[in-house]
């Protein structure tokens, strides 16, 4: 486990340059055409230039899609891209090529699984988590749960040869076998195939198997590339706060007054790791590690808002356009115009009160729904015993406390559970746990100044991504938060030693916020740069580091 060894420098290194583009969530790089493609969760691909020194980017490329892009990966000057439209729908993987003379064509498109949300090269394979998420109506007769698979594409010469997809009910993980492996399963369906949610893959440095995360059923997926079969599925266990002195905050209402302050404490409870973005790497002894950002993650977000209230009061809403609405929004279900009035007067209107800032999800159908009406499996603290637990606890009942979501299928009368670790962890092939960060990224994050209290109730500092760069024998880890005040910060371990990482630098772009994945572009035997996608502000940042700057 984590010491308490002293986690400075707080803050080392800023960006050597930054780009805007209009959409920057994944990125990739292509050692051979020497050039980055970048997917922003809207239509777009984008392929960025560099300098020779891999300074000031700029747009070579922006290419409509035709639907919503997840993902991108790169291989020489084949780009895979995943897109969909529609999440219960089967998305598609589209193949382009682009040539030295700077154009892209489309090569190929393949239909694969229900949301496409993580994708990568291995060797001729090309590897694809279908995360199979339920719609936003899940909990209603409306509600549509895909099935969550494990896509295998076939590449060679230019084309795909064959187009494989793994299910896990036909790989004999049933219901009764994955919860035997301590695999969370807790879904309205009682279907393992449909509970089930594969969310990032990444292959392990001698391309035999994919590692796939599933995080909301706190599990790792181990797949025989060469065999295309699913060879295990396991459960990641829970972390328990109260150990090794860690502290931790659980509120953000715990200030003088009830306001936002990092007030970090033990904490008795504890923790879902449900990892998201991870990266694989093989030590000098040849053993092979995985190391996850867990993040933590609700089996259904909140709903998709299409209202909040601008003060107290009655609010209406219709088909019907009278001229004098405060608000047009799309119903959710049916695609129609509805306008939404202050007050509640006029005919055939759906009325409802709320107050300024409430969010609500408004369909004509089931009328003015806030956050987790239809369903939810996450509840605060402070209603812990309408779910049975009877015991006492300050995260329950203490001043300022009660804030923390809590995963409702795990209190018991005497235990509750949070989202996420808000840490990264080392685990071997089998899944087992070799090291964990403990409290030391929200600690580092205070340090630098940028922890944001707002999100202590929830998932703290969301560990989002990481990168893995290997320099002269060395290994070092890049952890990206998905949630941080002041700039997109990123902490580096030196992880060669594996059962004692040390934190040895800190990135921080502060034009940039929410990063969602890196690259390591290696230039020698002791340094590169990491290039960083932040999804919020829309940028691309890159960060020189070597050994030399230890």
């Amino acid at each position: 486990m984590a010491s308490f060894a002293d986690l400075s420098p707080v803050i080392s290194s800023t960006p050597t340059s930054s780009i805007a583009i209009d959409g920057a969530e994944i990125i990739d790089w292509s050692r051979r055409g020497r050039f980055a493609a970048v997917t922003g969760g809207d239509e777009f691909l984008r392929i960025l230039g560099f300098s020779s020194d891999l300074d000031s980017p700029e747009v070579l490329l922006n290419h409509d899609l035709g639907g919503d892009a997840q993902s991108v990966a790169v291989k020489g000057r084949w780009m895979a891209v995943a897109v969909s439209d529609d999440k219960t729908e089967r998305g598609e993987v589209q193949l382009y090529r682009y040539n030295k003379k700077g154009r892209l064509k489309l090569k190929d498109t393949q239909e694969v699984g229900f949301l496409p949300d993580s994708i990568a090269w291995s060797g001729n394979s090309i590897v694809i988590a279908n995360e199979g998420e339920p719609n936003d109506f899940y909990g209603t007769e409306d509600g549509v749960d895909p099935i969550g698979t494990v896509s295998i594409l076939g590449f060679e010469d230019g084309e795909v040869i064959s187009n494989d997809e793994l299910k896990f009910n036909k790989s004999g993980f049933t219901r009764s076998v994955l919860l035997a492996n301590d695999v969370r399963l807790h879904g309205l369906s009682g279907s393992a195939k449909r509970e089930l949610e594969p969310e990032f893959v990444a292959i392990d440095p001698a391309g035999e198997f994919a590692y796939v995360t599933l995080q909301e059923n706190n599990a790792i997926a181990r797949i025989d590339l060469g065999a295309k079969s699913i060879e295990s599925v396991t459960g990641l266990g829970e972390k328990y706060w109260n150990q090794s002195g860690w502290i931790v905050d659980t509120s953000n209402e715990d200030g003088p007054d009830g306001d936002e302050l990092y007030n970090p404490g033990v904490r008795d409870f504890y923790g879902f790791y449900m990892p998201d973005g991870m990266d694989v790497f093989t030590d000098g002894n040849g053993d092979t590690y995985v190391v996850m950002a867990n993040e933590g993650d609700a089996r259904i977000r909140p709903d998709d808002v299409n209202f909040e209230a601008g003060s107290d009061g009655t609010f209406s809403f219709s088909k019907n356009n009278k001229g004098n609405a405060i608000a047009e929004v799309e119903d959710g279900l049916t695609g129609a115009m509805l306008y939404v009035y202050e007050g509640k007067a006029g005919k055939k209107r759906t009325i409802f009160e709320a107050e300024e800032g409430d969010e609500f999800f408004l369909t004509m159908k089931y009328g003015a729904v806030a956050d987790d009406d239809f369903y939810a499996d996450e509840d605060r603290a402070d209603d812990a015993a309408d779910h049975g637990f009877a015991g006492s606890n300050d995260i329950v009942s203490g001043a300022g406390e009660g804030r923390l979501k809590l995963v409702v299928d795990q209190i018991t009368s005497d235990t509750i559970t949070g989202f996420g670790a808000r840490s990264f962890s080392i685990r071997n092939t089998a899944g087992d746990l070799v090291w964990d960060s403990g409290d030391q990224l929200d600690r580092i994050a205070a340090m630098a100044g940028t922890y944001d209290d707002g999100r202590s109730d929830d998932k703290g500092i969301e560990p989002e991504h990481v990168e893995i760069a290997e320099l002269a024998g060395r290994h070092f880890a890049f952890i990206t938060f998905e949630r941080s005040t002041g700039g997109s910060l990123i902490p580096v371990y030196e992880i060669t030693d594996v059962t004692n990482p040390q934190h040895v630098h800190t990135l921080l772009a502060p034009d940039s916020d929410e990063p969602e994945s890196s690259v390591f572009v290696k230039t020698s035997a002791t340094g590169g740069v990491l290039m960083v996608a932040s999804e919020d502000s829309g940028t691309v940042d890159t960060f020189a580091f070597g050994l030399d700057m230890l």
